[in-house]
């Protein structure tokens, strides 16, 4: 780094010039309502770790990107959004991007709930000496968001709908995403975290993501009785065939499932209120 520089002067060295941008499934950016934290990191050519920055909402806000002081040469950009509480990043010294893994920081100790909302901006430069240069770095969606709302646990034997004997499981779903904002890893189980509404004696999902799948969905739905029992399952691939209006590919995708127990049968279906295109309260 050239040391000559001090900070009032500081705009004078950071002559590499990153925007941020996402445009989801259109074509206006829409940076600002899906990412609200960036952690940047920046690798050399060897895919060695050179520097980081972490730019929260508010600085975000003032200018959505982030400049840089970089010697000449070749960079790689990896600008991860939305990294909370349920993302780690796992061999970030390894030297190779497609081997750094973002992750739930208990994948491998206990059950995951799911995954934080990422998405990642994977960009090269190169800087050449004294000279000033502008980058877009432009984010591509690295998760995939779930709705699983269930309906009529009463009918599950529980005695009191508050206090459902049910669970749910998502199988085959993969535990990381690498620095190339590929989801990789051998497949494995999330166990999404209900609310239940009083009111209307339904138990909603909450903050449920994981990572995307780039080709065919391997994806099953299971629920669980009290014992640990499948008591209903249903494979993502076969709910997509049955409801091709449900795109789990584009950008900004949803996958909305509904399990209904009654007195016969428990369903795993589409909701009324996708089907009508109608977004509820909890979206």
């Amino acid at each position: 780094m050239n040391t000559s520089c001090i900070k009032e002067d500081l705009d004078d060295c950071e002559k590499t010039r990153l925007t941020f941008i996402y445009k989801g499934d259109g074509q206006e950016d829409i940076f600002h309502t899906k990412i609200n934290k960036v952690d940047l990191y920046v690798f050399d050519a060897d895919h060695h770790l050179v520097t980081t920055k972490v730019l929260n909402q508010s600085t975000l806000k003032k200018h959505q990107g982030t400049k840089l002081n970089l010697p000449s040469g070749q960079y790689h950009l990896v600008a991860v959004g939305n990294a909370g509480e349920r993302t780690t990043i796992k061999d970030i010294q390894c030297g190779s991007l497609q081997n750094i893994m973002a992750m739930h920081p208990n994948q491998d100790k206990d059950k995951v709930p799911g995954q934080d909302p990422l998405y990642m901006g994977c960009h090269v430069i190169e800087v050449l000496k004294d000279r000033w240069s502008d980058h877009t770095v432009e984010f591509k969606s690295s998760h995939l968001k779930v709705s699983v709302e269930v309906r009529g646990v009463g009918y599950a034997g529980t005695g009191r709908a508050a206090n459902p004997s049910v669970s749910v499981v998502l199988k085959n779903v993969y535990p990381h995403t690498n620095f190339t904002n590929e989801s990789c890893g051998e497949l494995c189980a999330h166990y999404p975290e209900f609310v239940f509404d009083e009111n209307t004696h339904v138990m909603q999902s909450t903050d449920l993501n994981i990572f995307r799948y780039k080709g065919g969905c391997a994806m099953v739905i299971e629920v669980l009785n009290r014992e640990g029992n499948v008591i209903a399952s249903k494979s993502i691939a076969e709910f997509l065939r049955e409801n091709p209006k449900v795109d789990i590919y584009k950008q900004e995708a949803l996958l909305p499932l509904l399990i209904e127990f009654t007195p016969l049968q428990v369903e795993i279906r589409l909701p009324e209120w996708y089907i009508n295109d109608v977004t509820p309260d909890f979206h």
